[in-house]
């Protein structure tokens, strides 16, 4: 199926883990190998396949060789590859890559002349490289699949990204940070409150600093969506409390322990804030899921 020649590496066990995610004029593969030696040979590159890309390591660093040159990728790091030339990957311990694979054309048509560049290290020092990771470690999430109305926004997103990546012309470059690249900070930003609900400290100068971007770009960044930092945050966090309220495992906490938990500071300003958005108090809300639960009513039916 991906014409490579894979090999066990001698004393080292083996093992090898692919998704394969398409999208239109892209493939993107997420890797977890130990133990393999990947070849594309000069045999089996006869199959006329041209496609290019980029390899990115995710963890424990592994090496890959094409074109004369032989590079260790540490974590973070890439390395641009073609189907048309012979090369290989060889995982001498347990990690995890990212493959982006797409016809030669199409990347040709972000970044003329990427040929030149293959084989050579693209460095984790790239902020657009940490931000193409950020991006796709959300695209292969399983508890987020994309859906595919999304696959075509998905797609450009990322063939901005790779031409920020691979040094692509002032004018790509213009549009690139116009669409995916503010499209994946974006993202990135929204990870972070997610995973930070709890802190009383989501201002917009912190999460700014965090991203090494200014506060108005931050501002810019949700206007685009029409709606604002604050607003996000108010919404994920009663989403969350009003996660937790139906949940049995938490029927013992008072409310105002899990509202201080997801990160609100005055009780009067939440129960208002979470009555205007669900249409009833946080304790009407869990009786009704408790009640709702020992009839027999699904989470789904109560909302």
């Amino acid at each position: 199926m991906l014409r490579l020649d894979v090999e066990p590496i001698p004393d080292v066990p083996f093992h090898a883990h692919l998704e394969i995610h398409s999208l239109p004029t892209l493939v993107l593969a997420s890797v977890t190998a130990c133990g393999t030696h990947e070849r594309r040979t000069r045999e089996l590159i006869r199959d006329g396949n041209d496609a290019a890309g980029l390899i990115v390591n995710l963890s424990e660093p592994f090496h890959v060789a094409t074109r004369g040159c032989d590079v260790t990728l540490g974590t973070g790091d890439a390395v641009t590859v073609s189907a048309a030339e012979p090369a290989s990957c060889i995982h001498p311990s347990p990690g995890q890559a990212f493959r982006l694979r797409m016809p030669s054309a199409v990347l040709s048509g972000l970044v003329p002349g990427f040929e030149d560049g293959l084989g050579q290290l693209v460095s984790k020092s790239s902020g657009v490289l940490g931000l193409l990771i950020r991006y796709l470690s959300g695209l292969t999430d399983p508890q987020s699949p994309l859906s595919p109305p999304l696959h075509d926004l998905a797609t450009t997103h990322i063939h901005d990204l790779l031409a920020a990546v691979l040094g692509a012309k002032r004018d790509v470059m213009e549009v690139a940070e116009e669409r995916g690249i503010s499209a994946a900070r974006l993202q990135a930003v929204k990870a972070d409150i997610l995973k930070s609900l709890g802190s009383r400290d989501l201002s917009l100068n912190a999460l700014a600093a965090r991203h090494r971007v200014t506060p108005r770009y931050v501002q810019r960044l949700f206007e685009r969506e029409g709606t604002s930092l604050t607003d996000f945050v108010l919404g994920e966090r009663l989403a969350r409390v009003h996660l937790l309220l139906r949940d049995s495992r938490h029927a013992q906490r008072t409310i105002s322990d899990i509202a201080f938990e997801v990160g609100f500071g005055d009780l009067s300003y939440f129960n208002r804030a979470f009555r205007k958005r669900f249409g009833m108090t946080p304790s009407e809300w869990r009786e009704a899921s408790q009640t709702g639960f020992a009839n027999g009513v699904s989470p789904r039916e109560l909302g």
